[in-house]
């Protein structure tokens, strides 16, 4: 939008309902409606020819008919990062309800339009994210149950240790099957996936399925940016005249971070491209988990340069 918007507009989300602020100069109107498209479409639909500008915090999939519907409506909105917006919130209200957080997103929409990068709604990266949510799931449930039954066999237990490995079974069967799925759809997300497999040794489909469609969807950042978006970038906490801490790594998309380190671990044996660097920082005295870190943040903007920028 070429001018400021007249009509700023913040949105609480939860499950079930949407307090909805509106400013308008000098005036504020609260709404609530229901979480559901055909009546966020309802009622927005005369603000969609106004000049209007909507926020909301990422809410999962709850805000995914909010998107929908404002990208069928052409209504311009930005989804915001919870914690981002938290620290914007913290000083500025007394109490806390849906009606006053619909306020202050309000508000910092006005504050902040200016900075406010335009959000789109993926159909195909929402399918991709329940995919890795899936996976995510049924990795951990199958760290669990590994571990619930490993001391069974000090208690002679053997018929709850056969039904948790018929357990285990299933979910080892399942997630083959969910990688599967999903692999296929990074595959037609990234037509180049198969091929960055084969021509870097060390990553495996895990990469593909975590890494990948985060560089396919953020290709205008820079390789910089991207490092900093995966939480590679360490960085140094001050408090006070306390500024002799060591940088470490932290927030950062976890699934993507956590798949890259485990990748550096196979890059630093058998890719003879990247192995040296891992070598180079050991000698120099650093930590494996710091030389792991650096292998993988170097190893991330190399395959981010390579395949995804467009001046490539």
């Amino acid at each position: 939008m070429a001018n400021k918007p007249e009509y700023f507009i913040g949105i609480d989300v939860s499950k079930n309902d949407l307090s909805v602020c509106i400013i308008f100069e000098n005036t504020t109107h609260n709404f609530t409606i229901k979480n559901e498209k055909l009546k966020i479409l309802k009622f927005f639909a005369m603000y969609a020819n106004l000049n209007s500008f909507c926020v909301f915090e990422n809410t999962n999939t709850y805000c995914y008919d909010i998107m929908r519907a404002f990208d069928e409506l052409g209504l311009a909105y930005s989804k915001l990062d919870p914690l981002k917006f938290s620290f914007f919130m913290k000083n500025q209200r007394k109490i806390k309800t849906d009606k006053s957080d619909a306020y202050l997103l309000a508000i910092y929409a006005k504050k902040f339009y200016d900075e406010l990068i335009k959000s789109e709604f993926s159909e195909e990266y929402a399918l991709l994210k329940s995919y890795q949510s899936g996976l995510a799931l049924i990795n951990k449930m199958l760290s669990q149950t590994k571990n619930f039954k490993e001391p069974l066999i000090n208690v002679n237990n053997n018929s709850l240790e056969e039904s948790f490995d018929e357990i285990i079974a299933s979910l080892i069967e399942q997630k083959k099957v969910l990688e599967e799925k999903v692999f296929d759809l990074v595959c037609e997300l990234v037509p180049e996936t198969k091929k960055i497999l084969n021509k870097n040794k060390g990553i495996s489909k895990s990469f593909a399925i975590y890494v990948l469609p985060l560089f396919w969807m953020n290709k205008d950042k820079t390789t910089k940016q991207i490092t900093s978006f995966l939480g590679l970038v360490p960085n140094v906490h001050q408090s006070g005249t306390s500024i002799n801490k060591c940088p470490h790594i932290s927030g950062g998309v976890k699934l993507a971070r956590n798949t890259l380190y485990m990748c550096a671990l196979t890059i630093s044996k058998y890719n003879k491209d990247f192995a040296p660097l891992y070598q180079k920082h050991l000698n120099r005295g650093k930590p494996k988990k710091v030389a792991l870190i650096a292998l993988a943040r170097v190893f991330a903007r190399n395959i981010f340069r390579k395949y995804f920028k467009d001046d490539r």
